[in-house]
């Protein structure tokens, strides 16, 4: 998504209020919005770039971690490997060592949460 998206996203987040009016103007060379009018009048174009950028990584946060491009294998495979640990009497502190932690934990390292 552009950062014009985000940005787009970052302030309807911020106005928080589906009733007021808002609009902006679209800078395609530059890749953002300008010329806000409305209820984003008042907001500064350094909040809505923070906000733009919080929302585009916990969107990457999701994406990454639980989406389609994610690193965890299927959920049969996890359940199958939590089986075997299991019935291997890998629980407690020893589930720690299981193929399934093992699994789950690389991916958790790989998409740290934001």
């Amino acid at each position: 998504m552009s950062m014009i998206k985000w940005q787009h996203e970052a302030v309807k987040s911020l106005i928080n209020d589906s009733s007021k009016t808002w609009g902006c103007e679209v800078d395609i060379t530059n890749d953002t919005i300008k010329g806000l009018w409305g209820a984003a009048e008042s907001l500064s174009m350094s909040d809505i770039n923070t906000k733009a950028v919080q929302l585009k990584n916990a969107s990457e946060y999701i994406d990454n971690r639980v989406g389609i491009t994610s690193g965890y294998p299927p959920l049969q495979t996890q359940l199958d490997q939590l089986y075997h640990d299991m019935a291997d009497g890998k629980l407690g502190v020893g589930a720690t060592t299981g193929s399934w932690y093992v699994g789950i934990s690389s991916v958790k390292s790989m998409f740290p949460k934001p």
